[in-house]
């Protein structure tokens, strides 16, 4: 995957990777760069799970995708979403400019 390595477990139904930089160009936004995000689980799953991230749980994670990049040294894991079974956490890895996200649902 692209995303955070190590944070998925092992009982999750779905999950997502990706790596996201800061994009200027984008209204000061975050870009998912669309060969560098994976998905698995089965496609009922998956799907819920995308449902989830597009409806609202990625845009609930933006604010503090942008505290992160502020400590783009940091390699700390943080836990930017967690409620009704989704999860999302992210971590710079100390790459002074990507952030790396993983996302999961459990049942």
């Amino acid at each position: 995957m692209f995303g955070l390595n190590g944070v998925i477990p092992s009982d999750a139904s779905a999950s997502w990777g990706a790596r996201l930089i800061f994009a200027e160009s984008c209204n000061g936004t975050f870009r998912c760069l669309y060969d560098r995000q994976a998905g698995s689980g089965d496609s009922a799953a998956r799907s819920a799970l995308g449902k989830a991230l597009n409806g609202g749980v990625l845009k609930a994670s933006a604010a503090q995708f942008a505290s992160l990049y502020l400590e783009s040294s940091d390699r700390d894991v943080h836990t930017l979403y967690s409620k009704d079974g989704i999860t999302v956490k992210a971590s710079c890895n100390g790459s002074y400019g990507y952030i790396y996200v993983s996302a999961w649902m459990v049942g």
